[in-house]
């Protein structure tokens, strides 16, 4: 009587055990939900530094930092792309410098800058152009009103705009807006308000599957 007492209560005490084993067992093995980064949709909006055809079907967005090795890799194929489907495709680029690139938030103030004499892409494309001479030095912000000249800013007006609430807030939303969708990583693109999958923004692969789209309009 007393060992068939003993295996009640073993059988009383196991079964709450068990049924948490299965409970657990059963969250662990079920699919994640999708975060909300996944299902995110990223439009073009009217603060957004363009280049293309505003009527386009098409939308290609680039969360980027100047100083990025990866992103001044893409800037060629990425501007291959936007000249070929110029008249398919509308591009934006937005900032997302990173903290470990000392210089790249003057550098995005300083296409921004150019930007505000209608010179955005002439600036974003002597940045990449150069990137191996200003990245690491010291006397970048120079190095960049020697682009400013370049291009033939009003250098008195970049030297106030850089440093201007206005474009430091620019930047700043870029990258606030960045974050709060999930991006963590440079480049970041995102085609048709979707997020590319790592394997799908490799430059040919990029190439093919707007070539697709455009196909299928």
């Amino acid at each position: 009587m007393i060992k068939s007492k003993n295996q009640v209560a073993l059988f009383i005490l196991a079964v709450p055990i068990v049924i948490f084993f299965l409970i657990w067992w059963n969250q662990e093995t079920q699919p994640k939900p999708k975060s909300d980064f996944d299902t995110v949709i990223v439009k073009i909006n009217s603060f957004d530094a363009t280049k293309g055809n505003n009527e386009a079907m098409m939308e290609l967005i680039e969360y980027s930092d100047f100083q990025c090795p990866a992103c001044g890799y893409y800037y060629p194929f990425i501007k291959n792309i936007t000249q070929e489907f110029s008249g398919q495709l509308l591009f934006s680029y937005r900032h997302f410098p990173l903290s470990q690139h000392l210089n790249a938030n003057i550098a995005a103030r300083a296409a921004e800058s150019a930007g505000k004499q209608n010179k955005f892409w002439e600036m974003h494309d002597l940045i990449f152009e150069n990137q191996n001479s200003w990245s690491n030095n010291k006397q970048v912000r120079e190095l960049l009103i020697g682009y400013a000249e370049i291009i033939g800013l009003d250098i008195n007006k970049f030297n106030t705009d850089i440093d201007s609430q206005e474009i430091k807030d620019k930047v700043s939303s870029d990258y606030k807006g960045g974050v709060k969708i999930g991006i963590n990583s440079t480049p970041t693109f995102f085609l048709n308000g979707k997020k590319l999958d790592p394997n799908e923004t490799n430059p040919q692969i990029l190439k093919e599957k707007i070539h697709a789209l455009v196909q299928a309009q």
